[in-house]
């Protein structure tokens, strides 16, 4: 995924977008980074929302929040109607 202000691409940010892509189901910040942990990628909690922001920015991923006071849960945009 390439930094559209810098024009580079990070590990931790394609990590993350695989993730979502692999796992269809919605995600909350912990599980993806227990998730990328288990596949042997360790990914700074900070890190994990900077990307997650940057996705819900540019459409990439849709963010959903059940209740107040839950956390958000995350699922990659491509190829799914946004309703939850």
């Amino acid at each position: 995924m390439e930094n559209k202000e810098t024009g580079y691409k990070t590990r931790q940010r394609e990590l993350v977008l695989e993730y979502l892509k692999k796992n269809t189901d919605c995600h909350s910040a912990e599980e993806i980074i227990t998730g990328l942990a288990n596949e042997g990628h360790a990914v700074s909690k900070p890190t994990v929302y900077r990307c997650l922001d940057r996705f819900v920015s540019d459409g990439t991923i849709s963010r959903f929040i059940n209740n107040v006071g839950e956390s958000a849960v995350y699922r990659y945009a491509g190829g799914h109607d946004d309703h939850f």
